[in-house]
């Protein structure tokens, strides 16, 4: 008896000394909630519209009345533009030296550095623009179309008149080109402007995952469709309506807006994995934007305010930071496309109708997609792997250009490779399901020596 009351001493007073240290561990729910330190605050007049970052050196805030430039090593404001008072979008090119601005009568390029004007296109009612990852097409829209220009010459290329539509995304390997309407999108191709599919679908916005799926974000759902098939491969239910949305670098993770709070979903399991809770209560629209690294996260309200926060708390407690292409980060384009049974409904199935899906045999289906397939060296190339293992993933195989890996379970999902050596390289993959049936797919990568023209255009 004696013994038995000692041990209870014992572990009262351990969990008294535990209580206070402060060693108490905290709920699932607390766990759940992430607090973000703020690098820098900023304040406009009107309501922020949207951002761009120049990797973590310099930030771009958008308002109808004003555009900021700012130095966030400094964290100090460089200087504002204000010389029209319809702004509508701001961004920086791809090497950071020019800036573009949109306003409702024109598209001016500006020097970063001396931030004079350079160039300008007189326009009206223009909606949107897109500079092509490649750096080397901008493609404007207005209420009566899209206009396609040759950065490197200035020449406008093609014309496709299309009326009231208001937002285009451009796919990475920068082949097709989307227009949103207010009830459907239209893809075309970039080389000759031919229609080639048409959606029958609502969104506020929409960027391209790879370069023959579309992400949707509506005010409570999202979606993946593969333009190609008019196929829904995924969508997904909100019960809060979506102020704005953002996909993080992982493919697996989106991040919803809605009142003053920062919801991060899984996008395989539908559930809030963490809750990042906001200064601001009116969060605007398409004023969510990572840096390119993802180590920061700008976000406006509609009273004008905005604050950059560092992400380091969000990001590392769900191990997000992976290696991505730059262009689908600065365009919200990246998410895992999770592919779904065809014959899946997108609410949860009778049980009945389960049993005789899980009967039915489906056959795998791959992807293999390059951020770009040719280039000067050293080219880096960011390769995308999708599949659709209905049966599940025995085992998979890859071979990066004469280098080899085999491995058990699924294949990762976003691998680079720079190629240091001019010539015609194969990339391959290959994977296996556990009925032992084996799907390849390769992809060509030619790099090249730096010409003559190459090093003209770099330095002219």
């Amino acid at each position: 008896m004696s013994i038995l009351i000692k041990s209870i001493m014992i572990l009262l007073l351990l969990a008294i000394s535990i209580q206070a240290s402060g060693f108490v561990t905290k709920t699932a729910k607390e766990q759940n909630k992430v607090t973000l330190k703020t690098l820098l605050s900023g304040k406009h007049k009107d309501t922020i519209l949207c951002f761009d970052f120049y990797k973590n050196s310099k930030l771009l805030s958008v308002s109808k009345n004003t555009i900021k430039l700012w130095d966030l090593k400094e964290q100090e404001l460089i200087s504002t533009f204000q010389d029209s008072s319809d702004y509508k979008k701001a961004e920086f090119s791809n090497d950071g030296t020019q800036i573009y601005i949109l306003s409702n009568s024109k598209i001016a390029i500006y020097s970063s550095t001396t931030l004079k004007e350079l160039s300008s296109i007189d326009i009206h009612y223009a909606r949107d623009f897109v500079i092509s990852s490649d750096g080397k097409k901008l493609l404007l829209l207005t209420y009566y179309g899209v206009t396609i220009y040759n950065l490197e010459n200035g020449q406008e290329l093609h014309n496709i008149k299309i009326n009231g539509y208001q937002q285009i995304a451009v796919s990475p390997n920068n082949r097709y080109l989307a227009i949103k309407g207010s009830s459907d999108i239209k893809i075309y191709k970039m080389q000759t402007g031919a229609l080639i599919a048409k959606l029958n679908v609502k969104a506020n916005t929409i960027s391209f995952t790879s370069n023959t799926n579309i992400y949707t974000v509506g005010e409570r759902d999202v979606g993946i469709y593969n333009f190609k098939t008019s196929e829904k491969i995924y969508s997904m239910l909100l019960k809060q309506k979506i102020s704005s949305s953002l996909i993080g670098n992982d493919l697996t993770k989106a991040f919803f807006a809605s009142s003053y709070k920062l919801n991060m979903f899984d996008l395989e399991t539908k559930k809030i994995i963490k809750t990042v809770q906001l200064d601001y209560r009116n969060i605007s629209n398409n004023d969510l934007l990572f840096s390119e690294d993802n180590s920061l996260l700008a976000v406006g309200s509609y009273n004008g305010s905005f604050k950059i926060y560092k992400t380091r708390n969000l990001i590392d407690s769900v191990h997000t930071i992976h290696t991505v292409p730059p262009v689908a980060v600065k365009h919200l384009s990246v998410i895992k496309e999770k592919q779904v049974k065809k014959e899946t409904p997108i609410v949860v199935a009778t049980p009945t109708k389960k049993k005789e899906i899980q009967k039915r045999y489906i056959k795998p289906t791959l992807e293999i997609d390059a951020s770009t397939t040719q280039g000067v060296i050293p080219l880096k190339v960011v390769f995308t792997i999708l599949a659709n293992i209905p049966d599940g993933i025995e085992s998979y195989y890859i071979n990066l250009a004469g280098q080899e890996k085999m491995a058990r379970g699924k294949p990762p999902m976003s691998i680079t490779k720079v190629f240091q050596e001019s010539g015609t390289f194969k990339v391959l993959v290959a994977i296996k399901d556990k009925k032992g049936n084996i799907i390849k797919k390769d992809i060509t990568i030619t790099p090249r020596e730096e010409t003559f023209s190459d090093y003209k255009r770099k330095y002219q």
